[in-house]
């Protein structure tokens, strides 16, 4: 193989794709950077984002804004949450971070409203999640949405009762009788003047 031919061999994956045409499609570069950028690929070769990088006409920060942009987004439904992770983090704290787990053909992924989560949140969900599942940008809306449909559709809170009230009931409903209660607090008298002694 010859240099020329070993130039033009390159490692493409389908995020790298988007991310040049994000590149040249969208304003992040200038036309005349498009073209530097382009005449430098096809003389050295290499990755257009890199080589943005390498010239000084993108820094890491618009790179990854880019990447994020360009990457897939996930559209989030019913169909594919990822119930067993869910119940492993407290809704409110989900609905707090907008993000949620789903299951894509069989692998879980964490669907995230933002591009970026900060990594110490991310740390924690992994924790509450018992394993490091990739961050993936949800379609807009569709989080939000889905953390709407699990609130709605959890469990009410148990309502509060008073000890008294809960003393009431008790008897109201047969579990103990006043007798009951009148041995009880009569024993707990007992031991409370043990402990005073």
């Amino acid at each position: 193989m010859s240099g020329e031919e070993a130039r033009d061999v390159t490692v493409r994956t389908p995020n790298d794709e988007r991310i040049k045409r994000a590149l040249l499609e969208g304003h992040v570069l200038s036309e005349v950077q498009k073209r530097v950028c382009l005449d430098y690929q096809r003389s050295v070769g290499g990755d257009l984002a890199d080589i943005a990088v390498r010239l000084g006409f993108l820094g890491e920060k618009e790179l990854a804004r880019c990447a994020s942009n360009a990457s897939p987004r996930v559209a989030v439904t019913e169909g594919n949450l990822a119930r067993t992770l869910i119940a492993r983090v407290p809704l409110k704290l989900l609905e707090g971070y907008r993000v949620v787990p789903v299951s894509l053909e069989g692998e879980a992924v964490l669907a995230a409203e933002d591009a970026e989560i900060e990594p110490i949140v991310l740390e924690e969900l992994w924790s509450r999640l018992g394993t490091q599942i990739p961050v993936v940008q949800a379609e807009p809306g569709t989080v939000a949405a889905a953390l709407q449909a699990l609130a709605r559709a959890a469990p009410a809170p148990a309502p509060s009762i008073s000890l008294p009230g809960l003393v009431a009931l008790l008897i109201r409903k047969g579990v103990i009788t006043e007798d009951d209660l009148r041995s009880c607090a009569a024993d707990a008298r007992g031991q409370a003047a043990a402990f005073d002694r």
